[in-house]
């Protein structure tokens, strides 16, 4: 990973020592990039913590939101090359919590999610804007029923 020269820094308190927070822009030997905060690990690897953006030239996709010892974690967005984004909560660099999932068609998903699965009620709303309500679990539905 390549750095800039422009960098910030900041303290931000740990329970048992400081851990120095700075900000960088980061070029990836794919050509990937990150802009946005980081730290170095107790090993001295330098990892994402803290808000940033990272655009992946693999899988052309671009991520902006929290970050914890280079996972994805917290609040974030991500869009996709195909047109279709999540929008909510992450950890362990899958969605999990409250989010919602836009596919490229103009429908969408609001509600929980486990391990980049729709699990527990939810809103689907499909292309034509009809409205489906309903309980998840795993990815699936038996129980959805037409809002009116």
């Amino acid at each position: 990973m390549v750095k800039n020269n422009k960098e910030n820094n900041r303290k931000k308190a740990n329970s048992r020592q400081e851990s120095v927070i700075k900000t960088n822009t980061f070029i990836f030997p794919d050509g990937s990039t990150y802009e946005g905060d980081y730290k170095e690990s107790e090993n001295g690897k330098i990892v994402r913590s803290g808000h940033g953006k990272f655009v992946s030239l693999s899988n052309q996709s671009t991520y902006e939101g929290e970050w914890v010892n280079d996972e994805i974690n917290g609040k974030g967005k991500i869009e996709y090359a195909n047109g279709n984004s999540y929008e909510g909560d992450w950890l362990n660099n899958k969605y999990n919590g409250t989010g919602t999932y836009r596919w490229s068609d103009g429908s969408y998903y609001i509600g929980e999610w486990l391990e980049n699965k729709m699990n527990g009620p939810g809103k689907y709303y499909d292309k034509n804007k009809e409205v489906w309500i309903g309980l998840f679990i795993n990815g699936k539905s038996d129980s959805l029923v037409n809002e009116i």
